[in-house]
């Protein structure tokens, strides 16, 4: 699981997009968002993982 550090990397890289970040699917662009919207994407991406687990 990500440290809080980085979650917050991923919160401000959101809004541009990218790939790697996520795996090989790029995350497209969001820009509208800003950065609590970003965090809660982040969250709630991350938290899908946790209830995989």
């Amino acid at each position: 699981m990500p440290k809080p550090a980085d979650q917050d990397i991923l919160a401000k890289k959101n809004p541009s997009g990218g790939e790697g970040s996520w795996g090989l699917v790029p995350m497209p662009p969001h820009p509208p968002h800003n950065i609590e919207e970003t965090q809660q994407m982040v969250d709630a991406i991350l938290g899908m993982r946790k209830e995989a687990e």
